[in-house]
């Protein structure tokens, strides 16, 4: 078995502190290096969306930063000087994204975290 040396923790919703404790745990254990990731989808589709006519890069460059700034903020919380935490935010379709930077070999283990259930789901 290939050994585990980073792991992608891809985030799609508040960030579950439980799941990062444990990620972190895994990372430590097998000695790897933890990035933090959530996905942007371009503007163009959530501005069609609004009505929003603001210009398309602007508004993408706001989503990502707000992105790196709660996953900066998540990273931070973690007191642990034994795991690299990283973070990285990508744009595009969040699928396409996350199977592309896993494909191209930067990442050995994904950890994605529940999606939050609501509606008939949830009953």
């Amino acid at each position: 078995m290939k050994p585990i040396k980073s792991i992608l923790l891809y985030v799609d919703a508040e960030l579950d502190p439980a799941l990062l404790d444990r990620v972190v745990y895994i990372a430590k254990v097998v000695g790897a290096k933890l990035t933090l990731a959530a996905v942007v989808e371009p503007a163009q589709s959530q501005v069609l969306l609004t009505g929003d006519s603001q210009d398309l890069a602007k508004v993408e460059q706001l989503l990502i930063d707000d992105q790196r700034r709660q996953l900066d903020e998540a990273a931070s919380s973690i007191d642990n000087p034994d795991v690299t935490i990283a973070t990285r935010v990508f744009l595009g379709d969040v699928a396409d994204a996350i199977i592309q930077a896993v494909m191209t070999g930067r990442y050995d283990f994904l950890v994605k975290q529940p999606t939050p259930s609501h509606g008939l789901r949830q009953r």
